[in-house]
C-alpha cells in the first residue's frame, strides 16, 4: 500500500516522519531496522537530526538513495539479470569501442569515423573515453525518462522519425544492441551476468507471479524475520524520473511504502499552466472563427487547448506558473498512484502573524498565496502598512560583492534578532550557490567570511579533489606519465607537502635549488633527447642522478676547467650535497622514472592499472593525519573501482586509465565542517532545495545565469519532445 504524505513545508513532513516512526516502532522489534530513502547526505543528516530532536535518539535508521535501493531489490529478485547503470554503460562500450571487428557493422560508420578521426592513438582513446562516457550518462538517462526508446533499440527499431535525430538513433540503438547481446563480452567479476536496462528489469519482475508475495517481501529486506508486513519510507525527494513511478507501484504491493512530498499548493493544480506551454499556445493558430456566445449545433462547447490556457494566464499565482512546471508534473505522477488520494499536512504560512495580530509579512502572503492558489486580483495592490524586508533583492556588480553583502546582512540579522525572543543562530542560514558556478564562488565565501569577524559555516557538497591536498598529490602522479617530465611538473610533484615527507630533511628550496644545479630540464634520459642538437647527456633526469650518486663517491673539487668524469662520450660532474636527504631525493626519483616507464609502456586490464595507482599513491604519498589518511584510503577505494570497469581483461592505454581513474577521483564529495552545526551552511542549490532555514541567501541570479541554458544536443534523443516528468536545466533551477 502507498500512503502520501504532502506539505508545503519540511519540517510538517518531518513530524509526520515522526509520527509514523512511533507507530512503527510500537507494532516491530526495538533493533529492527527502519528503511528510508533520501535523495542525498544533507537530507539525511536533515532527518537523523530531527529524529533525534523528537525522540531523544535516531538509531536504526537505514538510509539509502532511491536509484540503489531498486536495482539493489531487482537484483535479488531476478538473479540472472544485472541492471545497467552508468557505469556498466561506459565499461561496456568502451569495451565495444576498443574492437574494431564489432565496430565494423554498417550502422556503427559514423562511430568509426569519428574515432578514426583521432590524429594518433592517443586521440583515439581519448574520443573512445569520452564518447562512452557521454553515451553511458544518456543511456542511464533513457532508461530513467525514456524507457520506451531502450526498448525500441533493442527490438532493432529506431524509436524515432524525426529527421534531426533518426541518424543518432540508429547507431545508439546499435552500439546498444551490441553491448546487451548474448555474445557480448562481460566484466571480469560477473562474466555470466545477462546485463539489461532498469525498464527491462522491471517488466521481468512484473511478469513473475510471486511479486506480491511474501517471497518477494523477503527479497525487498533479506534480513529481515518480522512478521509484519515490511514499511518503507520515502523522504525528500523532489522528483524522479517516469520509471521510478512504476516502481513505487511495484513496491506497494510487497510493502508499505510512505512517500512524504514537498507539495507548495494544497488545491488541486495540475491543470496550471506553465510559461513554456503559454507561449506555445499563444504561437498556435486559433482553430476558425471567434466562438459565438452560445455554442452552434454539433459544436464542441469546450474550449480549445490555447483558449483554456489563455483563461488561466491572468489567473494563477504567478510563480507557480513560472516555476512550478516540475513540481505539478511530479505531483501528478504520484495522484496517479494513489487516485490522488494522499495525507496532508500542509501549514498556513501566515497563520502565526494572524495570531500574534500582525499583518503578514510578504513573504508569507506570497506563501499563502501559492498554497491556497489564490487567484490574482484586478484591483491594483494596497499598500501595505509596514514594510517589511522578508524578501530583498540585491543588485550587485562582482561576485566578491555579493559575497560581502551576504556577510553583512548575516551580521545583521544575527544581531537583530539577538534583541528579541527568538534570537538566530548561526546554523539557521543558508547561503545557496550556483551550481555550474560554485567553485568561482567559494574562494570568495571562505575569504570575505573570514574577514567578516569570521563568521562561522560549513560547506556541503564539495568536490574532495578541490580541498584535499591528498588528491591533489595523487592526481599529480596520475598525469606525470603523459608529461614531458619537464622540471616546473616534476618539482611540483616532488615539492608536494605530503611527496615532499618522503625527504623530511629536506626543504622546498634544498631541492629546488639542487635540480638547477643539476641543469635538469626535461626527459628521463638521453634517449628522450635524441635527435636533437643535445649531444652529450645534459639536460634529462637521469644524468643528474648520476651526478648525484657521483658526488657520493667523489669530492667535490672542480675547477673552472674541469670536465668531470669521462663515462662513455659524456662528462658528469659529481654533485655533492647532504647525505641526509640525497639518497632518499635519488631513491625517489629513480622510482618515479621507473613508475613513469611502466605507465608508457604496453597496453593491460584495468586491474593491473588498479593495482599500479594503489601501488604508487600509497609509495609516494604520505598523509599527515587522520584525516588525510581517510582521504587516502577513499583514493585507494577510487583505485579498485577500476577492476569493476574491467571487461574482459581487455588491455587498455595507460591513457585510458589515467581518465578514468581521474573521473573516480573527481567525483569523491567532502563536506567542510559539520553540517547544520557549525554555523551557515553553504552549499549548491540542488540537494538544499527542499531542507528549510530562517534565512536563505541565493546567488547568483544574475541575467543570463539564472536560469541555466537549455542546450540542444543532436545526441539526446529526449530533446525531440519532452514528456511528463522530464525536468531540462531552466526548469531545474527554477
Amino acid at each position: 500500500m502507498i500512503r502520501l504524505h504532502y506539505s508545503n513545508r519540511t519540517e510538517a513532513l518531518l513530524a509526520r516522519f515522526v509520527e509514523q516512526l512511533r507507530a512503527q516502532r510500537a507494532v516491530t522489534h526495538a533493533l529492527e531496522p527502519v528503511q528510508v530513502i533520501v535523495p542525498n547526505r544533507n537530507m539525511e543528516a536533515y532527518l537523523e537530526r530531527g529524529v533525534a530532536e523528537a525522540l531523544g535518539v535516531s538509531a536504526n535508521l537505514r538510509f539509502a538513495r532511491l536509484e540503489r535501493f531498486m536495482g539493489s531489490w531487482l537484483e535479488r529478485a531476478l538473479p540472472d539479470l544485472r541492471i545497467l547503470d552508468r557505469t556498466a554503460y561506459e565499461s561496456l562500450l568502451l569495451t565495444l569501442l576498443h574492437d574494431p571487428a564489432r565496430l565494423a557493422a554498417p550502422s556503427l560508420h559514423e562511430v568509426r569515423e569519428y574515432i578514426d578521426a583521432g590524429a594518433n592513438a592517443d586521440a583515439r582513446d581519448v574520443r573512445r573515453v569520452q564518447l562512452a562516457r557521454r553515451l553511458g550518462h544518456l543511456f542511464e538517462a533513457y532508461g530513467f525518462t525514456r524507457p520506451e526508446l531502450l526498448e525500441a533499440f533493442m527490438a532493432g527499431e529506431l524509436g524515432t522519425q524525426h529527421p534531426d535525430y533518426v541518424g543518432t538513433a540508429r547507431w545508439e540503438g546499435a552500439l546498444l544492441r551490441e553491448i546487451t547481446a548474448a555474445h557480448a563480452p562481460r566484466p571480469v567479476f560477473a562474466p555470466r551476468a545477462h546485463y539489461v536496462p532498469l525498464a527491462t528489469a522491471f517488466n521481468a519482475l512484473a511478469a513473475l507471479p510471486s511479486v506480491s508475495s511474501p517471497v518477494a517481501e523477503g527479497l525487498l529486506f533479506p534480513e529481515s524475520e518480522r512478521a509484519a508486513r515490511p514499511r518503507l519510507h520515502v523522504f525528500g525527494v523532489s522528483y524522479v524520473a517516469r520509471v521510478f513511478q512504476w516502481l513505487y507501484g511495484a513496491l506497494g504491493q510487497v510493502a508499505d511504502v510512505d512517500l512524504y512530498v514537498v507539495n507548495p499548493c494544497m488545491e488541486v493544480w495540475e491543470d496550471v499552466p506553465s510559461e513554456s506551454e503559454l507561449r506555445a499556445a499563444r504561437r498556435l493558430p486559433r482553430r476558425g472563427a471567434p466562438r459565438a456566445l452560445e455554442p452552434a449545433d454539433g459544436e464542441d462547447p469546450r474550449p480549445s487547448r490555447d483558449e483554456h490556457l489563455a483563461l488561466h494566464q491572468a489567473d494563477e499565482p504567478p510563480l507557480l506558473v513560472a516555476f512550478g512546471r516540475p513540481g505539478r508534473e511530479h505531483v501528478h505522477l504520484l495522484n496517479e498512484l494513489t487516485q490522488a488520494d494522499f495525507e496532508p499536512c500542509f501549514v498556513d504560512p501566515a497563520a502565526s502573524a494572524e495570531a500574534a495580530g500582525r499583518e503578514p509579512s510578504v513573504l508569507e502572503a506570497l506563501q499563502r498565496d501559492i498554497l491556497l492558489r489564490a487567484p490574482v486580483a484586478d484591483a491594483p495592490l494596497t499598500p501595505r502598512s509596514v514594510r517589511d524586508s522578508s524578501v530583498r533583492f540585491h543588485a550587485c556588480p562582482s561576485i566578491r560583492r555579493e559575497v560581502e553583502v551576504v556577510a553583512g546582512e548575516i551580521w545583521r540579522a544575527v544581531r537583530a534578532a539577538s534583541e528579541t525572543n527568538a534570537p538566530l543562530g548561526f546554523h539557521e542560514i543558508a547561503v545557496l550557490l550556483p551550481s555550474d558556478a560554485r567553485d568561482e564562488y567559494l574562494p570568495h565565501v571562505e575569504a570575505v567570511f573570514a574577514e567578516a569577524h569570521a563568521i562561522p559555516h560549513s560547506v556541503v557538497d564539495l568536490d574532495l579533489a578541490s580541498t584535499s591536498r591528498v588528491v591533489d598529490a595523487c592526481l599529480a602522479l596520475v598525469e606525470l606519465p603523459l608529461g614531458r617530465f619537464a622540471r616546473p611538473e616534476v618539482l611540483a610533484l616532488i615539492t608536494h607537502p605530503n611527496v615532499l615527507a618522503n625527504m623530511p630533511e629536506a626543504s622546498i628550496d634544498d631541492v629546488r635549488q639542487l635540480v638547477s644545479e643539476l641543469g635538469v630540464f626535461y626527459g628521463l634520459d638521453r634517449d628522450e633527447l635524441a635527435d636533437t642538437y643535445v649531444d652529450e647527456d645534459r639536460l634529462n633526469w637521469e644524468q643528474g642522478l648520476l651526478r648525484v650518486a657521483l658526488g657520493e663517491l667523489m669530492s667535490d673539487s672542480r675547477s673552472p676547467a674541469d670536465l668531470g668524469l669521462p663515462l662513455g662520450d659524456s662528462h658528469y660532474l659529481p654533485v655533492s650535497t647532504d647525505p641526509s636527504w640525497a639518497r632518499s631525493f635519488s631513491l625517489l626519483m629513480r622510482g618515479l622514472i621507473a613508475d613513469v616507464r611502466f605507465a608508457r609502456g604496453e597496453a593491460r586490464p584495468l586491474r593491473q592499472w588498479a593495482e599500479f595507482f594503489a601501488g604508487m599513491w600509497e609509495g609516494y604519498v604520505l598523509p599527515g593525519g587522520d584525516a588525510e589518511q581517510s582521504e587516502l584510503r577513499s583514493c585507494l577505494g577510487a583505485a579498485r573501482s577500476l577492476v569493476e570497469r574491467d571487461v574482459a581483461a581487455l588491455p587498455v592505454s595507460y591513457r585510458v586509465a589515467s581518465m578514468l581513474v581521474g573521473e573516480a577521483l573527481a567525483g569523491m564529495g567532502a563536506t567542510r565542517g559539520d553540517y547544520l552545526a557549525d554555523g551557515v551552511v553553504v552549499s549548491s542549490f540542488l540537494p538544499m532545495r527542499a531542507i528549510p532555514f530562517r534565512q536563505t541567501f541565493v546567488l547568483g541570479l544574475g541575467e543570463g545565469a539564472f536560469p541555466a541554458r537549455d542546450t540542444r544536443d543532436t545526441m539526446d534523443l529526449r530533446l525531440e519532445r519532452r514528456q511528463l516528468g522530464d525536468v531540462r536545466a531552466s526548469e531545474r533551477d527554477k
